[in-house]
Parts: structure tokens; C-alpha cells; sequence
């Protein structure tokens, strides 16, 4: 999964489009996913805590499962030095 953060704010805060690509499973039994998320992610405290959700659509290539919704609530702390570019 990779961001691109569409906000004026330095990254990695803002609002964000990702495409997705996923192998889910193991020992042949798993099926592959595509698909693409919209989210926000808020940085606090120094740049060292941040909190982000995501939502967005996937399809199993070969699937009969259709279309299914993602739904994303992360939160993180950042331990050592560094800082958000600007």
C-alpha cells in the first residue's frame, strides 16, 4: 500500500487515496485483492502519536464474493528521532 496525501499539511498527515494489492491466505488456499482506500491520518503530540481511518472498495479477481468494503482505524507511536517533512 502506498499514500498519496492529497492536503496541503506536511506529510504523513492529511487526507490520502491509496491503491491496495493483497495476497490473503497461505498454502494455496488464499485469493489475491485489489482495490483502493480514501483516508485521513492526524499526527499529535510532537509528531510522535498519530491516529488514521480508511475506507474504500476491493474485488477478488475470480470471486464470486463481488465487491467488499474496507474499513481501516489505525493508531501509532513513534519511538526514536526524526521528523515529518514539510
Amino acid at each position: 500500500m502506498y499514500k498519496f496525501f492529497l492536503s496541503e499539511k506536511p506529510s504523513p498527515a492529511g487526507l490520502y487515496v491509496s491503491p491496495i494489492a493483497a495476497y490473503i491466505g497461505a498454502e494455496g488456499d488464499g485469493y489475491f485483492r485489489v482495490g483502493g482506500l480514501i483516508g485521513y491520518q492526524a499526527v499529535f503530540s510532537n509528531d510522535k502519536f498519530s491516529v488514521e481511518g480508511a475506507i474504500g472498495p476491493a474485488v477478488s479477481p475470480g470471486s464470486e464474493s463481488g465487491v467488499l468494503p474496507i474499513f481501516s482505524l489505525n493508531m501509532g507511536i513513534r519511538i526514536g528521532g526524526g521528523h515529518r517533512s514539510k
